[in-house]
């Protein structure tokens, strides 16, 4: 997944749980997410969002809503 298409996803996360886009979040965010494709990031983000979630996700509450049966494999992945 390219950095301006995380970018957009990001944004739209931010405008719908009304937080300010902050680049170096986003660059976080990026860090430990860019490995998933594009498609599979945007599924999170619509899921997330129709999900209703009160607060704005963290990086493991989008791991899980991309792969929610290896979330602790996903994650050991990442850190890695």
């Amino acid at each position: 997944m390219l950095e301006n298409e995380f970018m957009k996803l990001f944004n739209e996360l931010c405008v719908a749980f009304r937080r300010d886009f902050e680049k170096e979040t986003a660059l976080v965010y990026f860090k430990y997410l860019n490995h998933f494709s594009l498609e599979q990031f945007q599924k999170a983000v619509e899921n997330y969002i129709y999900k209703g979630g009160s607060f704005f996700p963290s990086i493991a509450e989008l791991v899980e809503a991309i792969n929610p049966v290896n979330v602790g494999q996903s994650w050991g992945k990442i850190v890695k």
